[in-house]
């Protein structure tokens, strides 16, 4: 299926614009801006939209009524007195988080009534969420990365990375031609993956292009950390679910998993490559329409719904059930699929 109808293109197009996601820019913008216009002006994509916005904070509610609706002996809708926020303002404040999504969201965001939202994974009380792994590094951002990675669910699991080798031993020569050929076939697998998955010839090379631009920042730093630099000098601290944005964007996440919740190696991304399971669970990979993505917090919050509405979670006093072991069978032959969010329309 190389190449798709036009119909499905230009309904891709329309569910992003409709979405606040992709805005056009006045005119005179760039006539009092020192930098120069966009290859695609004046279209650009936005960091969030507050329609976006405004889906996750519904689905998040709905998340929340669902696990609620769950718990023995919980009083009705009616009885409850419900509580807007899951972070004090005044700690947002403090802690110089930018106004934008993860500022909103955690303000407008209905506090459960409940501990784990997830397995394994908590929601964030005012004091847990000050303690942020990466806010140190608030003053080191580079110029496409908006805040540092901010953890948003928690567990009370520990994420490691390896070290970098101080004093690595040579390597021999038949290694080194058989870790390069190893290399030029996976470039070449991926090539033909992303040409497979895109809408156009154009799509295609753009696709590719990205991917080896990614490729080369990856390789800038530790491949073992999610978010680069400077972040990857740190190599142990909180595993869970982060808002990273790393890109223009504020709402994509990344789910960090202890080493041992890693099992028989089945974990996919949403594109059909097989990830390592303590950072790749949940990743979206190449899109037919945006290239490469991350998964979103809508989207993930959208998955925790239903898997709490078709009972593959169950529920009690303290909200979904079981610890970040659970996690094992997002790696599990019978299970993985269950654990794989389904590909982006746009």
């Amino acid at each position: 299926m190389l190449w798709r109808p036009l119909e499905l293109i230009l309904e891709s197009w329309l569910t992003v614009i409709r979405k606040d996601k992709i805005i056009a820019l006045p005119e005179q913008h760039y006539a009092t801006q020192a930098e120069s216009p966009p290859t695609q002006y004046p279209w650009i994509e936005d960091p969030y939209s507050e329609t976006i916005l405004d889906e996750t904070i519904d689905a998040f509610t709905c998340l929340v009524q669902a696990i609620e609706d769950r718990i023995p002996n919980e009083p009705t809708t009616a009885d409850k007195e419900l509580t807007v926020g899951l972070v004090d303002e005044d700690v947002l404040r403090a802690m110089h988080l930018p106004h934008g999504f993860a500022y909103t969201f955690l303000l407008r965001a209905r506090r459960p009534r409940f501990q784990s939202i997830a397995p394994g994974l908590s929601v964030p009380t005012s004091s847990a969420f000050a303690t942020q792994p990466f806010w140190s590094h608030l003053d080191d951002l580079g110029p496409h990365e908006r805040f540092p990675p901010i953890l948003l669910f928690l567990s009370s699991h520990i994420y490691t990375t390896r070290k970098p080798l101080t004093n690595p031993q040579p390597i021999g020569r038949s290694a080194t031609l058989s870790a390069y050929t190893a290399s030029i076939f996976s470039a070449l697998k991926t090539s033909c993956h992303i040409y497979s998955h895109a809408p156009t010839l154009y799509a295609a090379f753009r696709g590719i292009s990205n991917y080896y631009n990614r490729a080369v920042e990856i390789a800038k730093h530790d491949p073992e950390c999610p978010f680069g630099p400077p972040f990857s000098k740190t190599h142990s601290y909180a595993s869970g679910l982060y808002l990273s944005a790393l890109r223009n964007t504020e709402d994509e996440i990344t789910l960090l998993l202890p080493l041992h919740v890693r099992s028989d190696g089945f974990a996919r991304r949403s594109d059909g490559e097989r990830v390592k399971m303590e950072s790749g669970v949940y990743g979206m990979g190449f899109t037919p329409f945006r290239g490469w993505a991350e998964p979103t917090l809508l989207d993930v919050l959208t998955h925790w719904l239903g898997m709490v509405e078709n009972e593959a979670w169950n529920v009690n006093e303290q909200g979904v059930v079981g610890g970040i072991e659970m996690w094992k069978e997002g790696d599990e032959e019978g299970t993985w699929e269950k654990h794989t969010l389904p590909m982006a329309e746009y």
